[in-house]
């Protein structure tokens, strides 16, 4: 007795080249997907490394803590990027130093606030690219 289902039915219309070639192609404009995707992170990435590295630019560590309002001024151009700056300056503090010149620490490490989550702001790490990349590897 033969099986007359409509997924039988459809299966046997649709020749073999073509469900292979479906794949094909579906991989492809995936992989697309991901490469463009990776490639506008990448961009962005290295335009807020370039926005923080433009305010310390022409900075000397002995000039910080006189030229502090003038820096989180700069860093408001870029409202986003601003905010993790002026989280930053936050965790900074002024104290005079032995010689009589304002100094400024860090009560955090500065990598707490300027790392590859706030530089990178990577929107596709999550547990549908990490079963992906298992599925395509």
């Amino acid at each position: 007795m033969e099986n007359f289902s409509l997924l039988n039915l459809i299966w046997n219309l649709i020749p073999t080249d073509m469900v292979s070639g479906f794949f094909v192609v579906s991989l492809l404009l995936f992989t697309a997907f991901f490469v463009r995707k990776t490639l506008l992170d990448y961009s962005r990435s290295k335009q807020n490394v370039s926005f923080y590295m433009g305010l310390l630019s022409d900075l000397k560590q002995e000039d910080l803590a006189q030229r502090r309002s003038e820096i989180m001024s700069k860093s408001q151009e870029n409202p986003e990027l601003g905010k993790v700056w002026e989280e930053f300056d936050e965790s900074l503090v002024l104290h005079k130093a032995a010689n009589g010149q304002y100094r400024l620490s860090n009560t955090l490490d500065a990598a707490h606030f300027f790392n590859a989550h706030t530089l990178a702001r990577i929107s596709h790490t999550g547990d549908f690219s990490w079963a992906m990349t298992m599925i395509l590897s």
